[in-house]
């Protein structure tokens, strides 16, 4: 980010794993450093936080309560739904984890699979007709 690759390349999209692990906690000290900093203003012209439309966040926290507040935080537009596969640390019902948050239905519809499908440029209409 503060090397300017997002401002270069503004179409740029990245899933972080782990609900973004450190980053989501960091975002507004990464924003006190590129306002007193010259250097962090070097390379790009706007806050880090000004950048968060370029990531998006999986369901991957083991914590209900950080699922619930990265929804709050970034959006549910902002999470995708995770499993940790192949690995066995993963949640036994990943999407129970996400349907237990007692979200509006339509972000729920969208972090259990529309905004993937919007990151991968997949018509989701098209895939739940195909798999009827």
């Amino acid at each position: 980010m503060f090397g300017g690759v997002l401002e270069r390349h503004p179409k740029l999209r990245f899933v972080l794993y782990h609900g973004g692990g450190a980053f989501p906690a960091l975002l507004s000290r990464l924003d006190k450093g590129h306002s007193l900093f010259p250097a962090c203003r070097e390379k790009i012209s706007r806050r880090p936080s000004e950048f968060v439309p370029h990531f998006s966040f999986d369901t991957v926290v083991f914590d209900r309560e950080w699922l619930r507040h990265l929804v709050r935080r970034f959006g549910a537009e902002r999470v995708v739904m995770g499993s940790d596969y192949p690995l066995p640390m993963g949640a036994d019902d990943p999407v129970a984890e996400v349907r237990a948050l007692g979200l509006p239905e339509a972000d729920e519809r969208a972090i259990l699979g529309g905004n993937a499908a919007a990151l991968l440029g997949v018509d989701v209409a098209a895939v739940e007709h195909t798999n009827r």
